[in-house]
């Protein structure tokens, strides 16, 4: 029995904020004619509000509600390139939906290269936690929901979509 191929499912990447989810997302929904959804886009469209505002005014409890709703919606969908939130695969159920109709990529980057990348953006919502804390939390998860694995720290974004094509065609 070969390599199963992935080329009619959805491709999700997860990983922590900054490990390129969306970068590489937008790229490789281009490269393989798929539509990009992006979870926490959905989850400002459909609360008409930003995350860090929704956070701020209800919780990351109300949140990540909005946020299984979103991603239980999208697993539904076909042949989608679906960037998630950093904290997506807190929720095991999040983790089942996405893979119901596709392969999981899990971005990972350094602590250092993550804080570069994300240091000064408005669009984030402040973590509870420091970096470092919440990977040590969630690299488990990760691991345990990805199918690849790629390293984005020294890796240019289209070569990091390359390979996941690679590792889908």
């Amino acid at each position: 029995m070969g390599v199963k191929k992935h080329s009619l499912g959805n491709v999700v990447l997860v990983g922590l904020r900054g490990s390129g989810k969306t970068t590489v997302g937008k790229l490789l929904a281009k490269s393989l004619g798929k539509t990009y959804v992006d979870t926490d886009e959905e989850v400002v469209k459909k609360t008409k509000m930003s995350i860090p505002k929704l956070v701020d005014k209800y919780s990351w409890d109300y949140f990540r509600n909005r946020e299984a709703e979103v991603v239980n919606e999208v697993s539904w969908q076909k042949d989608c390139v679906v960037a998630t939130g950093g904290g997506v695969v807190l929720r095991s159920e999040n983790v089942a939906a996405l893979k119901r109709n596709g392969v999981c990529i899990y971005l990972t980057a350094s602590i250092n290269i993550l804080e570069q990348r994300t240091r000064g953006d408005a669009n984030r919502p402040n973590l509870s936690a420091d970096m470092e804390t919440i990977a040590k939390q969630r690299v488990n998860l990760y691991e345990d929901a990805a199918d690849m694995i790629i390293d984005t720290d020294e890796l240019e974004p289209k070569l990091v979509a390359g390979k996941i094509y690679d590792y889908i065609s």
